[in-house]
């Protein structure tokens, strides 16, 4: 019962993660064509997907808990690795596909945060490197001359407008 009860967390842990790979990689889409609105949705979205996991997550250490007080380990040895090597086939087998699947979702969204971190990374340089032009241009550098009096620098570049 326990067995099948976890069995069950994990495969719903498997679709939730796979859930949140595919918002990740809307994020994605979004940051590299930005439209603010779609963005809070994506990321409302996440955050409900996140904490459904978070729960999901509790609820398998809870069982995982019990089982290994049944088994008379401790909580902390208890993984799905050893737990697929403990129990008969058909659960092991089952425990191994869901392990496996569990792995290989969590490194690609490891690795689609990445980027999302490396393309706003890049975004928000670009940003501040812009806007240090146009502070340049409209706010330009003070000259201290020996004379102990600032000389303001000529204006290097023209703004055509103030509005955006």
């Amino acid at each position: 019962m326990l067995l099948d009860n976890l069995l069950s967390l994990l495969r719903e842990e498997v679709d939730l993660y796979r859930s949140l790979l595919l918002i990740i990689e809307k994020e994605s889409e979004t940051i590299i064509k930005p439209r603010v609105d779609l963005l809070n949705e994506v990321n409302i979205e996440k955050e409900c997907l996140v904490l459904r996991v978070r729960r999901t997550e509790e609820r398998v250490v809870g069982i995982l808990d019990r089982i290994a007080r049944t088994m008379g380990v401790s909580a902390s040895s208890l993984t799905l690795k050893f737990l697929s090597q403990s129990v008969e086939e058909s659960y092991a087998s089952q425990l191994r596909i869901c392990r496996h699947r569990l792995i290989e979702l969590v490194e690609r969204i490891r690795t689609a945060n990445e980027k999302n971190h490396q393309v706003i990374t890049h975004s928000l340089g670009l940003i501040k490197e812009s806007m240090s032009v146009l502070k340049g241009l409209l706010f330009p550098d003070r000259v201290y001359y020996s004379s102990g009096k600032f000389q303001e620098k000529e204006r290097s570049g023209r703004i055509y407008s103030y509005n955006v």
